[in-house]
């Protein structure tokens, strides 16, 4: 792909916010089938990419922003946009990891994330915190 402008403001952020706010919580595996499904594909300066892998990666920088971002509420309490879901303490190393095989990326696609505490009520007044873009 080379250097390629990508913008996750839009459909990457919605689908996943749309999700969360429906499911409850949501897999990148789910994802990705999701918007396969529903031909909701990654935009990149170079066009859209429609293969399952780019799919993923916007899904994964997107999953990557909002589990570092962080939401303060009125009682100046605090939490991340979403958190994962942690069943075991592999789920626990793959989500804390830096980079991982193709087995891994299995593994890892099947940890569900959920909205942090008033996060939900953020989507619903449209005011989740948005990438602009960013080059690759």
């Amino acid at each position: 792909m080379g250097n390629a402008h990508i913008g996750l403001e839009g459909k990457q952020l919605d689908t996943m916010a749309k999700l969360i706010y429906e499911r409850g919580k949501v897999s990148l595996k789910e994802l990705v089938d999701y918007s396969e499904e529903h031909g909701i594909y990654l935009s990149c300066s170079e066009g859209e990419y429609e293969d399952r892998g780019m799919i993923a990666l916007g899904f994964e920088l997107s999953i990557s922003f909002w589990s570092r971002e962080k939401v303060f509420h009125n009682d100046k309490t605090w939490d991340f946009v979403i958190k994962p879901i942690i069943e075991n303490e592999r789920q626990r190393e793959l989500v804390n990891g830096h980079g991982f095989g193709s087995e891994e990326w299995e593994e890892y696609a099947e940890i569900k994330w959920e909205f942090g505490k008033g996060v939900k009520k953020l989507h619903e007044e449209n005011k989740l915190p948005r990438i602009l873009s960013f080059t690759t």
